[in-house]
């Protein structure tokens, strides 16, 4: 299994007609600890398929 690189970054953004669901500066809490802190997503919208 390869190490992961935080310093490295992947951003990916869509444009808005494709987003489905964005969220910005995101904290998300697990009892009183702080799970997750201040994340940007997007998500893009389901292709359908014939």
């Amino acid at each position: 299994m390869s190490k992961y690189n935080w310093d490295e970054k992947h951003i990916i953004t869509f444009p808005e007609e494709k987003v489905a669901l964005s969220t910005k500066d995101l904290h998300v809490y697990y009892g009183k600890n702080e799970s997750i802190k201040g994340v940007d997503m997007q998500f893009e919208k389901i292709k359908s398929q014939p």
